[in-house]
């Protein structure tokens, strides 16, 4: 029987009955365990998610279903939660052309000279309405 862990919390699931019902739930964050994040077919990189053919995956990735192709596997890898936010900040510098500047250590000041710099730019662009 392979070592299962959750796929939010990352809690060891081996002492979960098998098989897994509908209605279980980790008991480390109590999100579903049946759900496709836990399921061996689940592909992030697939564009349907879902390697099985025949499946109809649901939209809601983290809920519990009914799929019978279902087998239970390593969680699917999920993106760290901060890298979103650092991908908007590139996108947004390059829209202004400009390089980031908020330095660790002076991170106040530089999120308002940043601030500025940014509102010159736009009355520039746009006037002083």
């Amino acid at each position: 029987m392979a070592k299962l862990i959750c796929w939010q919390c990352q809690r060891d699931l081996s002492d979960e009955p098998r098989p897994i019902s509908r209605q279980a739930v980790c008991q480390g964050c109590f999100e579903p365990i049946r759900c496709c994040y836990m399921c061996r077919a689940f592909d992030i990189s697939h564009r349907s998610k879902c390697q099985e053919d025949r499946a109809d995956p649901p939209l809601e990735k983290t809920n519990a279903n009914f799929c019978d192709f279902f087998r239970p596997g390593q969680p699917a890898q999920r993106e760290p939660q901060g890298v979103g936010q650092s991908d908007a900040s590139v996108a947004l510098a390059a829209l202004f052309e400009d390089e980031l500047t908020v330095s660790a250590v002076d991170e106040d000041e530089g999120k308002a000279e940043g601030l500025t710099e940014a509102n010159q730019k736009l009355k520039a662009l746009f006037g002083d309405d």
